[in-house]
């Protein structure tokens, strides 16, 4: 028998056996004919049951999606933890396979399903959107915390015994899901004014950005890589552990979606012998604890790596030409000096500079 949709309430089931019409003889306890109204279990005959049956409300569950962005696994406000609309939501039995509803979240990232059974088990299912990742389940308070797993984005829920099978309500409105996204950017920059001669000194810096929407774990790293010829003397910025020998800067701090970091200033000096243009080329990476990016940086450059070619945006370049020093006899009057030596990029104003020529050192006036 199947219970109309919509009741709740008392059912009462009767059932009654008569004998064959042209049985001539008749029972021992005659039988009364029940009707559905009949309460069996205080009349006469023993021919006739009854089953009593307790019909409860469908119930509903539901609540919201939404982008974890400090990582906390809890729901906060949505000025900072925005909804994630358009997310799919699946509805399964207890056996996790068979298919019960879908929906899809709201523009305020709000899903519920109704007309579920009081008690019964169930199995929702939240689907990432592409580049996503869940946040961690079960952290702190059970009514804003995140409850789909981090793998496969399920959790099994029990239906509450009774409600009011409310859509816009959920009578548990407790099963939602933290979403988190985010991309590390890097943006290499000279800081260091041309032209350069072997034996000059390059400053670069480095600026890594975040876009979020959520934030980067704390332990995100910066590396520079600098070519053959290049030799880095210093590397520092504020909140990093810099350690020269690695050439790698640690982030001590998570990255807020939408941020940049601090900038990071690598000092550099130029090989004696180095002539020609090289590049210097950098990347920033996640936390070792932390997960894929929406454009995950990869097998990490080396420092002959065209980043301009690669398809993500954790890694840049910067290039650097080395101009000769000229040679040849120097002039021998002040002005004449002083041409030379701005055309080479050697000096940029006036000033006194001591050259070494054939062995000697010679003091002019530029």
């Amino acid at each position: 028998a199947t219970i109309d949709k919509g009741f709740v309430g008392e059912l009462k089931n009767v059932a009654y056996v008569s004998p064959f019409a042209d049985d001539r003889l008749p029972e021992d306890n005659l039988l009364v004919v029940p009707t559905t109204a009949t309460d069996t279990s205080t009349t006469a005959t023993d021919n006739d049951a009854q089953a009593p049956l307790t019909v409860l409300s469908r119930v509903s569950i539901g609540d919201y999606v939404w982008w974890d962005n400090n990582r906390d696994g809890q729901q906060g406000a949505s000025a900072s933890e925005p909804p994630v609309a358009g997310v799919t939501v699946k509805l399964y039995a207890a056996d996790g396979t068979t298919l019960v509803a879908t929906t899809t979240t709201d523009a305020t990232g709000f899903y519920s399903f109704v007309d579920l059974i009081p008690g019964t088990t169930y199995v929702v299912e939240f689907v990432k959107p592409a580049g996503a990742l869940f946040t961690d389940a079960l952290q702190g308070a059970t009514a804003s915390d995140s409850d789909a797993d981090v793998t496969s984005g399920r959790v099994t829920v029990t239906a509450p015994p009774s409600g009011t099978n409310s859509a816009t309500a959920p009578d548990d409105p407790t099963i939602d899901a933290g979403l988190v996204r985010y991309n590390l950017r890097l943006i290499k920059r000279l800081a260091s004014a041309g032209p350069f001669h072997p034996g000059s000194t390059v400053v670069f810096t480095l600026t890594p950005h975040n876009d979020g929407p959520s934030t980067a774990l704390a332990g995100w790293s910066v590396v520079d890589l600098p070519p053959a010829g290049l030799t880095v003397t210093a590397i520092s910025g504020s909140g990093y552990t810099c350690t020269l020998s690695t050439l790698t800067c640690v982030a001590g701090a998570a990255l807020a979606g939408g941020t940049d970091g601090a900038v990071i200033t690598v000092t550099t000096k130029i090989a004696a012998t180095a002539t020609g243009s090289a590049k210097n080329v950098g990347y920033v990476a996640p936390a070792p604890t932390d997960g894929p990016e929406t454009n995950p940086l990869g097998p990490p450059p080396t420092n002959t790596s065209d980043t301009s070619t690669t398809p993500t945006d954790n890694d840049d370049q910067v290039p650097v030409v080395v101009t000769p020093i000229p040679s040849g006899p120097l002039p021998t009057t002040g002005g004449d000096v002083t041409r030379t030596l701005l055309a080479a990029g050697i000096v940029t104003g006036l000033g006194v500079i001591t050259l070494a020529v054939a062995g000697r050192r010679r003091r002019r006036t530029a």
